[in-house]
């Protein structure tokens, strides 16, 4: 299962109620009538060339403080079963990267979203003789939030939590799991379409939750059908598995729009050549171009790859 992407854009939309559940102090000091400024150009043109695959996510961002202050910070979300040897070394790296490059001191946070209760890598240093180099970063484990609470909490990160440790615990593809997994997806969604949430929050939740509780199809018809019934078509348009479905008949328009409404997630308003190349792009070229939107390449990179 990749789980980078979906991290990726859910941080986007719900930084505000991510950072009030995992580091309450630094949210209270956050002047949140001033925006947060994403840093991802920055944050890419400091990350390590060889960072590849689904295990980790990060996001750099710069807030206002209620002092008046201007802080950086970077948030890195560790997402992958076993311990990582090299993680504590790694948020280190980013941590004086940033400082060297840009000259701003950065708060560092890693959220460990494993099912490991024992791993809780907090720190990195080095030295000898006198001398000491090194950083203390806040760590928010997942795994400490009592699902029973997460429940009842009413922070729309609490669902993006659930689904997550849901997704983790109920993996794989037997048939037991799948039916656990479908369970739990169908109780996430009604939690989700039922509550007081912006509609742009319950389109991400919807989202977020589709992609990493993925389901058979036969059984993602069968709780959407169950939904219908219990919610109504009105709060089931949030819904986004039946957007997939229609590019899964080969619906060359579908398939170009949602295509096209992953890359504004990731990247934002996208340029004009991009918009045109997408819509000449027949089916093959946008299922090329899915694939690569999953790693960690410029948008210049992604649609320069031809069939």
């Amino acid at each position: 299962m990749e789980y980078d992407s979906p991290w990726k854009t859910i941080l986007d939309h719900l930084l505000y109620h991510c950072l009030q559940m995992i580091n309450p102090a630094l949210f209270d000091d956050i002047d949140w009538t001033v925006d947060p400024v994403f840093l991802d150009k920055e944050l890419n043109q400091i990350a390590p060339k060889h960072k590849v695959g689904n295990r980790f996510v990060d996001k750099l961002f710069k807030v206002r403080m209620k002092n008046g202050e201007t802080k950086w910070v970077l948030l890195h979300i560790e997402v992958q079963v076993n311990q990582d040897s090299g993680f504590p070394e790694r948020m280190f790296v980013y941590n004086y990267r940033i400082y060297d490059k840009y000259n701003e001191r950065v708060i560092s946070m890693a959220i460990l979203a494993d099912l490991d209760d024992t791993w809780r890598p907090d720190n990195f240093s080095y030295g000898g003789y006198g001398s000491t180099m090194g950083l203390n970063y806040k760590v928010a484990k997942l795994i400490d939030h009592k699902e029973e609470d997460l429940a009842e909490n009413q922070n729309p990160f609490a669902i993006v939590i659930l689904a997550h440790l849901n997704a983790l615990k109920n993996a794989g593809d037997n048939e037991d799991r799948q039916i656990t997994r479908a369970r739990a997806k169908k109780n996430l969604l009604r939690m989700a379409l039922t509550r007081n949430y912006t509609r742009e929050q319950i389109t991400q939740l919807t989202l977020f939750i589709d992609w990493v509780m993925n389901v058979p199809k036969d059984l993602d018809n069968k709780l959407s059908e169950e939904l219908n019934k219990e919610l109504g078509a009105e709060a089931m348009e949030y819904v986004t598995s039946w957007e997939r479905r229609g590019i899964e008949k080969g619906e060359r328009k579908g398939k170009q729009d949602l295509f096209l409404r992953m890359v504004n997630r990731r990247f934002g308003t996208i340029p004009e050549w991009a918009s045109s190349r997408i819509n000449e792009a027949d089916d093959i070229q946008i299922d090329q171009w899915s694939e690569l939107l999953f790693t960690d390449k410029p948008l210049e990179e992604i649609m320069k790859t031809r069939r």
